[in-house]
C-alpha cells in the first residue's frame, strides 16, 4: 500500500457545515472501500481552536493553520470551505496569508463554494 494522502480542510468561524462534511465524508467512504493510498483528513482552523458553523454546530480542529503553514509538513490537497463566515475570513490578512503559504506547498489546492473567495 502506498503512503496515505494528506488532505487539509481549512475551516473558519461561520463555515457551511455541508462544505466540510461533504468532502470529508466522501474521503472517509473511499477509505472504507479500500482507497489505495488511503486519505488522512485534517481540519485546520486559524489558531487550531474549534469553530462554529453557520448553523451553530461546533467543529473540532485537528491542527492550527498558522502552524501548518509555517511548517514543512507534507500536504497533498488543501480544501478551503465556504459559508457565511467567508467575508470575515477574507478580511483576516493573516488567515489569507496562511492559506496562500499552505496552498503554494500543497500538491492540489481546492475550495468548496464561497471558499473560492478566500483563495
Amino acid at each position: 500500500m502506498a503512503r496515505e494522502q494528506t488532505v487539509v480542510v481549512v475551516a473558519m468561524e461561520g463555515l457551511q457545515l455541508l462544505d466540510l462534511a461533504g468532502p470529508v465524508g466522501v474521503l472517509g467512504s473511499a477509505n472504507y472501500f479500500g482507497a489505495d493510498p488511503p486519505y488522512r483528513t485534517l481540519v485546520a482552523t486559524a489558531d487550531g481552536c474549534d469553530v462554529r458553523s453557520d448553523s451553530g454546530v461546533r467543529v473540532g480542529a485537528d491542527v492550527s493553520l498558522a502552524e501548518l503553514a509555517a511548517s514543512r509538513r507534507r500536504v497533498d490537497t488543501m480544501t478551503v470551505v465556504g459559508g457565511f463566515g467567508t467575508p470575515a475570513a477574507v478580511a483576516d490578512e493573516a488567515f489569507v496569508a496562511d492559506v496562500g503559504r499552505l496552498g503554494r506547498r500543497a500538491g492540489r489546492t481546492t475550495s468548496v463554494c464561497t471558499g473560492a473567495e478566500v483563495l
